[in-house]
């Protein structure tokens, strides 16, 4: 028998169960879907410009930062966060760079102990070279190869274009390391765009991205997300479903939530947003450029953890390639982006993060096995296992399904129109790196297409704009790639802040000359070096050597590639020479090598403001390069070998030389550091004044070569013995 009670108990349960089955109807001015970058950034934009402006953004996942990725390791300093994703800053991401100044987050630059050696020999091509050339992106949308390059893949269009072998290489290498994606799924002018967005050769973009002149933040990038995410309504767990606009508001439903608003911004990659259902639809042409905009490739991104970088005291950089056509870990390669220290190796944590291509699934214990296995034995860690690794697969997550989108061969150039930054749909806006005509699919991309939808939506928001016109003109409010191309031979600005960096009372430029001519060469008797990769055998057809030339920067031996074998019996090739021709005139071009010496004596280099993006003009890359960019075994079809380059001793006598200051990103370079100091103008100096130069220097040690700590204690040395040799004579 049922009493008053018990009925009224079933009724409040029913009662509650309905309510909490009941979607929640939420109101704001503005939803933002995704916090990644982009999202982020547009939120903070109508913040700003809007004060007082309801904003939610809603994230799918349980942390913020999209494709920026962070878990908890174990380091010999105890648990931290570390990226696992996303890891290099480009010295040109001015708009990713300010950001970091903003929020208080200092950046330094990429490790780069261990000598490498990279001699270029180029041809010069019958026309104008877009890969070897600064084009901006309007060149790019307006050329009359235009078609040609939207239906050719990177492949076919470096096999038959005749590009020497450093530049096939160079390619592919950005093409596996940045972009994730085979030679034949790309087209030849999503690379081209991509240069052209960084106003950059493709030998710029792939030491800006890892290669050498990479930026890494203090902390990781995961900081600058969680940073960004302070002081916003974020939302975790929240899948977006569908987006429904009406009369009135725009309707943005969750599996279990419903939230209104005035203004939607959608930055999910366009991949991803092509599973979104929208009402009324998308236009047909945009859906079929966001469904076909996408990655390509399968990679595994890996995080290892050590007590301590002990590569770097081997004078080796940390960067190793593998290759095993046998598998099943076919290919991987490494990169150091731990904290920097003095060469030696000692006080930072080593941090390893590589990208391997497996040929058959593995279980994750056996995957992290082949990795330490392979980096222990490359770089000769003499016992030291790792202390953590972790893992990211974007391919096989839903929430992003790869890494970077790419443009695919036969891409309509009809959809190119929507490669502006921000599209338009109604009350809704679409914003992505992969958007933006700056940083085309990259860090700094996604910051400034978020940026320029939440200026877009703040303006709609305070009624200076009709909302409801064709407004795909993004090009009118952000066009950096075309504006930076009209300033060349300049200094690129970018604010970089690190510890020994702090005091900009004691930054000065750093200048290095490097020759504008191409000095004629004379044939060489080569020798034969094996490497590993692949399985490389001597090519018959290999480039002969021409008359451009870049001087080389050291004499390359097996232990100054960076690199060890780390499969039996692959026999990488490339040439060096045994000759040392006597030159007619001592003066010859002077490349100089971003490592820890080789410079004249001059000022240090400077980290100018970023309030201005400016073309870059550095180093050639130097790095381990590749002509093979697929991750499967050597196709007998292809007609170029993997991973081959040529370096030579030669210096090569130069008749006249034009020289042309540069200005670099190091630690210092400066050949005749010590003599430079000794001939300094020493003046007395009081016993506080040493204790507190030496204080100075001890604190500047983790960040300074061996020879910068050497002249700056010579010069306090020198101080000192003045002002006791002065002392005795009174």
């Amino acid at each position: 028998m049922f009493t008053l009670a018990t009925i009224l108990g079933v009724f409040c349960c029913v009662l509650v169960v309905t309510t909490q089955s009941t979607p929640s109807n939420e109101e704001y001015d503005v939803i933002i879907v995704g916090a990644g970058l982009t999202g982020l950034s547009a939120a903070r934009e109508v913040a700003r410009a809007v004060p007082g402006a309801r904003v939610k953004v809603l994230e799918a996942r349980d942390q913020v930062g999209g494709r920026l990725r962070a878990r908890s390791m174990k380091t010999d300093e105890g648990e931290a966060w570390l990226d696992t994703g996303s890891q290099f800053i480009s010295p040109a991401a001015t708009a990713l760079s300010s950001l970091a100044d903003e929020l208080g987050l200092p950046l330094f630059p990429q490790t780069n102990c261990g000598v490498r050696t990279l001699d270029i020999r180029a041809k010069r091509l019958a026309q104008p070279d877009p890969l070897t050339n600064h084009l901006s992106f309007a060149d790019v949308l307006n050329s009359t190869e235009l078609p040609s390059w939207a239906s050719t893949n990177v492949h076919d269009y470096l096999v038959n274009s005749g590009h020497p072998r450093y530049t096939m290489d160079t390619a592919n290498r950005l093409l596996q390391t940045l972009f994730d994606s085979p030679d034949k799924s790309v087209s030849i002018l999503h690379l081209i765009l991509a240069m052209a967005s960084e106003n950059a050769t493709v030998a710029d973009l792939l030491s800006r991205y890892g290669h050498g002149q990479a930026l890494l933040m203090q902390g990781g990038l995961n900081r600058l997300t969680r940073a960004m995410a302070e002081n916003t309504d974020v939302e975790l767990n929240q899948t977006v479903t569908s987006v429904d606009e009406g009369d009135s508001s725009v309707t943005v439903n969750t599996p279990n939530k419903t939230y209104k608003a005035q203004q939607v911004i959608v930055t999910t990659p366009p991949v991803v947003t092509s599973s979104i259902q929208f009402t009324p639809p998308l236009q047909p042409q945009y859906a079929k450029f966001i469904e076909s905009y996408r990655p390509t490739g399968r990679a595994r991104y890996f995080t290892m953890t050590f007590a301590s970088p002990f590569w770097r005291g081997k004078g080796k950089n940390g960067q190793i390639i593998h290759t095993n056509p046998q598998g099943p870990l076919v290919w991987l390669t490494t990169f150091d982006v731990g904290k920097p220290t003095m060469c030696a190796g000692h006080g930072a944590n080593g941090v390893l993060w590589g990208i391997a291509h497996f040929a058959r699934d593995m279980a994750p214990v056996s995957r992290r096995s082949a990795y330490a296995d392979i980096i222990t034995q490359s770089l000769g860690s003499n016992g030291l296992q790792p202390l953590a690794i972790s893992e990211e697969e974007f391919s096989t997550d839903p929430l992003s399904r790869g890494s970077i989108a790419v443009l695919p061969p036969h891409i309509d150039t009809a959809f190119l129109r929507f490669l502006q930054g921000v599209n338009n749909h109604g009350e809704i806006l679409f914003a992505s790196a992969e958007y933006s005509n700056v940083s085309m699919g990259l860090m700094d991309g996604a910051v400034l297409s978020g940026k320029t939808a939440g200026f877009m939506v703040a303006r709609r928001l305070q009624n200076n704009e009709d909302a409801d016109r064709e407004d795909n003109e993004i090009a009118n409010l952000v066009r950096l790639s075309d504006d930076v191309a009209k300033t060349t031979h300049s200094t690129l600005e970018v604010t970089v802040e690190s510890k020994r960096l702090s005091n900009s009372s004691h930054i000065k430029a750093f200048v290095y000359n490097t020759s504008t001519q191409y000095p004629p060469t004379h044939p060489i008797e080569v020798t034969t070096f094996k490497h590993f990769s692949f399985g490389n055998v001597e090519d018959d057809n290999d480039e002969e050597v021409v008359s451009d030339n870049v001087i080389q920067n050291d004499e390359a031996t097996k232990e100054s590639a960076g690199v060890e074998t780390a499969t039996k019996g692959s026999s990488f090739v490339y040439h060096t020479s045994t000759l040392n021709p006597l030159l007619e005139t001592p003066e010859t071009t002077t490349f100089k090598h971003f490592s820890f010496g080789n410079g004249d004596p001059v000022e240090p280099f400077v980290f100018p403001p970023s309030d201005q993006r400016e073309e870059f003009t550095g180093t050639i890359p130097t790095t381990t390069t590749t002509a093979r960019s697929t991750f499967t075994p050597t196709d007998p079809h292809r007609s170029t070998t993997p991973f081959q380059y040529h370096t030579s001793t030669i210096n090569t006598p130069v008749e006249a030389v034009e020289e042309t200051p540069i200005k670099h990103f190091s630690n210092g370079n400066l050949d005749n550091e010590l003599q430079a100091a000794k001939n300094g103008n020493a003046k007395p100096t009081s016993k506080e004044d040493v204790i507190k130069s030496l204080q100075e220097l001890l604190d500047e040690a983790p960040s300074q070569s061996s020879l910068q700590l050497a002249r700056k204690l010579t010069g306090i040395l020198q101080n000192l013995l003045l002002s006791m040799s002065e002392e005795h004579e009174r």
